[in-house]
């Protein structure tokens, strides 16, 4: 399935691959209504393999319509600036080709680690980061962190992103975080404005993420928001890494990035 953010203009890019998956008698199926509607999101969930061309946002809305985050993805690089989407569309076809052969040659398969997120009995899944803020615009929250039982410094302050080495380079990155390579098994804990000076960001290994780590708040009016979206209302907020979940694959063109 090729998804396409039309806001980008790629409609040729997009055609000169259809045209060759055509030529080559694969069956495909392109998405071009953005943001998606339902029966786009099934085709998605049903790709064997997703080809997206747009930018980084492009590529983390279409993960975000798939209940696992374990299918091959083609990041195909339209955006103004990409960390994610790093291969150009002139290799789409001899990539696909390589994939469909089982000739690895061509490509990198890169797998990435991901967070799974346990609210309230609700689990949901995170490529970049999960953010967990005061539903009211301005109001501190007084936050406590506990990773692997070892309590960290609590401390009054707009938020804590937990962040993955991909996420890095988005929100935290904004927000005064430490940019990590993706291949570094770590996950970025990053109080956001705290109103102390003991509290820093610190970078934890993958596996500190477990329930015992997982972070708690006093504060009743607490959401969690993934890719811009206030997913649901919690008393206590958990993430937990998730391990399991990290079949999140991408193909990685091989070459500068």
């Amino acid at each position: 399935t090729i998804v396409m953010n039309q806001d980008k203009k790629c409609e040729a890019a997009v055609a000169r691959m259809s045209e060759g998956l055509a030529a080559r008698g694969r069956p495909f199926r392109t998405v071009r209504r953005f943001p998606f509607e339902l029966e786009d999101r099934e085709h998605i969930r049903g790709a064997e393999l997703l080809v997206i061309v747009g930018g980084d946002g492009t590529v983390l809305s279409v993960l975000s319509q798939l209940e696992t985050l374990d299918k091959p993805v083609v990041p195909v690089n339209f955006g103004t600036l990409s960390f994610i989407n790093s291969v150009s569309p002139e290799d789409v076809l001899p990539i696909i080709d390589g994939y469909g052969s089982g000739h690895t040659g061509v490509y990198t398969l890169d797998e990435r680690p991901v967070l799974a997120l346990e609210v309230r009995g609700a689990r949901i899944h995170a490529f970049n980061e999960a953010v967990f803020k005061a539903r009211e615009l301005g109001r501190l929250m007084n936050l406590s962190t506990r990773i692997q039982g070892r309590p960290l410094p609590e401390f009054r302050g707009d938020g804590l992103m937990i962040a993955t080495a991909t996420g890095s380079t988005a929100y935290n990155l904004a927000a005064g975080g430490p940019i990590l390579h993706p291949a570094i098994e770590a996950l970025i804990y990053n109080p956001i404005c705290p109103h102390a000076l003991t509290v820093k960001r610190e970078a934890l290994a993958e596996r500190c993420g477990d329930q015992e780590g997982a972070p708690r708040f006093d504060e009743a009016l607490t959401h969690c928001t993934v890719l811009g979206d206030a997913v649901t209302e919690t008393l206590v907020g958990q993430v937990e890494e998730g391990h399991e979940a990290a079949g999140a694959a991408g193909f990685d063109h091989r070459g500068p990035l």
